[in-house]
């Protein structure tokens, strides 16, 4: 998709503001676009990397949802609507 592409662009453009995280929610993104946009097993360990280590969510940040929340929540409703 196109929003995909144009983020990866503004997040080459202005490197200085990017941080590892970003370079993470990207990559999910970038996977879940290859299958729809359905968040599944090939998103997993980018999640899991997104809630702890250098990549964690801050409170007072730009991103007023956290992505991976959000993504995981997907898939749980992704996985209820198939029963």
């Amino acid at each position: 998709m196109r929003e995909v592409k144009s983020l990866k662009k503004f997040l080459q453009r202005n490197k200085q503001r990017a941080n590892p995280r970003h370079a993470v929610i990207l990559h999910a993104l970038s996977r879940a676009e290859r299958k729809g946009f359905s968040f599944g097993k090939n998103t997993e360990p980018l999640l899991k990397e997104l809630s702890g280590g250098n990549c964690k969510w801050e409170f007072l940040s730009h991103e007023l949802i956290p992505f991976h929340e959000w993504a995981r929540e997907k898939t749980g409703a992704a996985a209820e609507k198939a029963y």
